[in-house]
């Protein structure tokens, strides 16, 4: 069976945008968007699991009851989005699927309990009267069943569906706070390469007080192989608290244990009246985070911060103090954009390893720009070249890269946030200069050659920092 495409899922999404628009703030979008993307993914395993068993029991009703009563999942009757489908038209649907998603969190309590709490889909004050509430969760409705939308698990595989699909509206729409998604959506390409860095083992304990969506500590967890690993995460706002919970579900991490509050304020990953101690712990916070509570923190009763309290307007340290704090071992730091992601692990790392590794995943990152550019660059140049330029990492002040008349090619370590256009870019400006070494006339007519939009793509990396 054909798996499902990411962009067909964003499609559905971006017209559903438009049953809100002009009636709610854009940054609420997701939030009713990605409730009802979840509704449907559950309603497709369900009804997956229970045409499975009805072929298998060959019809009998009491035996497929039973059967389904013991799945990890339960979907109550009358409460699937199928359901609310069929009844769309009524004059009180509203109610109806803020009545379906409180019995499926009664009925799944350890699972979802309080996840769906900040969302009401019978609001006046965010969806207007009656009249026109109907008419927009009528058409909520019909957005979601398109026939792409078929979310059964042999569809979506390992795909983060929810977490793809968050960071794709809040790419779209940025938060009332004026900030990306990047404070609660880590990327996927910097989600794979701290999993690789970190290698977690089997029956690692892994944590991550800033888990925002929970796309991070997933892909950690996968790291592992098999399910011998424990998850625990915190996250400060509510209705990405809700996602994460969410996100687990769909990715079989049913056990893992989501608090809701602020991690420095009020830490909840407690045990003993003591933080809890992780074989792993990664983490994204938020971005220089002002206001985070130094005024309180020399008197923190865990102690995290008896290195010294960092600024009032600077909550990177604080972050980092308490991962220090609650890493079972020694703990390394990788700086990326200017910001620190605490990479932490109880076994011991040289610098060796860490650069080998981080260089490995340039090279797989960028192999697509290699084999589209090389050919095309090399070819300007006179006579042959004996071997293919070769990725090493290097801090260059103020540059995003560089090249070397042997031929290899140099990546400042911060460009592993910038998206995948600019790193091309970026390799692509390089390997011209292997043809014409000075920014003249000449190179950049045969940069506009390989990359008619590299301007374009040049002005996109401004937004990330360099060293």
């Amino acid at each position: 069976m054909k798996t499902i495409n990411q962009d067909e899922i964003n499609d559905v999404a971006w017209r559903a945008c438009d049953t809100f628009r002009g009636t709610i703030d854009p940054a609420q979008y997701k939030d009713y968007i990605l409730v009802m993307l979840f509704l449907k993914y559950l309603s497709d395993v369900w009804k997956d699991k229970k045409e499975d068993f009805e072929k298998e029991f060959k019809g009998d009703t009491e035996r497929v009851k039973r059967r389904l009563a013991r799945e990890r999942f339960i979907m109550p009757d009358g409460c699937d989005y199928y359901t609310l489908y069929a009844k769309r038209s009524e004059p009180n649907i509203g109610e109806i699927i803020n009545v379906a998603l409180e019995a499926i969190e009664d009925t799944n309590k350890a699972k979802l309990e309080g996840v769906f709490r900040n969302i009401d889909f019978n609001s006046e004050a965010n969806l207007g009267q009656t009249k026109e509430r109907n008419k927009r969760l009528k058409h909520l409705l019909e957005d979601f069943a398109d026939d792409r939308l078929d979310l059964r698990p042999s569809r979506v595989g390992k795909q983060d569906i929810i977490g793809n699909t968050y960071q794709y509206l809040i790419g779209r729409f940025p938060s009332d706070a004026g900030k990306k998604g990047g404070e609660f959506y880590t990327p996927g390409e910097v989600s794979e390469l701290l999993a690789k860095l970190l290698a977690p083992k089997k029956g690692s304990r892994i944590g991550d007080p800033a888990c925002g969506s929970g796309s991070l500590l997933i892909q950690v967890a996968d790291e592992v192989g098999g399910s011998d690993f424990s998850l625990y995460g915190q996250e400060m706002n509510g209705s990405t608290w809700a996602l994460c919970r969410m996100n687990m579900l769909v990715h079989n991490k049913d056990s893992a244990r989501i608090e809701w509050g602020d991690t420095l304020a009020n830490p909840k990953l407690v045990e003993d009246d003591s933080l809890m101690k992780f074989d792993v712990v990664v983490a994204n916070p938020p971005f220089s985070l002002d206001k985070w509570g130094a005024e309180s923190a020399e008197a923190d009763r865990f102690h995290r911060f008896h290195r010294g309290v960092p600024p009032r307007s600077k909550g990177d340290y604080a972050f980092i103090s308490y991962r220090l704090k609650i890493v079972a071992g020694l703990a390394e730091t990788v700086k990326l954009k200017g910001r620190f992601l605490c990479v932490a692990t109880r076994r011991k790392r040289d610098a060796s390893h860490v650069r080998a590794l981080l260089e490995s995943w340039y090279e797989g990152h960028t192999r697509l720009a290699f084999q589209r550019s090389l050919a095309l660059c090399l070819a300007e140049s006179i006579g042959e070249v004996k071997s293919s330029p070769r990725l090493r990492l290097r801090r260059i002040r103020k540059r995003w890269g560089s090249w070397t008349k042997r031929g290899g090619i140099y990546l400042n370590p911060d460009l592993i946030l910038a998206p995948p256009s600019c790193i091309d870019y970026v390799v692509t400006h390089e390997l011209c200069h292997l043809v014409h070494p000075h920014h003249g006339r000449e190179f950049y007519a045969l940069l506009r050659k390989k990359m008619p939009d590299w301007e374009t793509r040049k002005a996109r990396l401004e937004s990330v920092a360099t060293g």
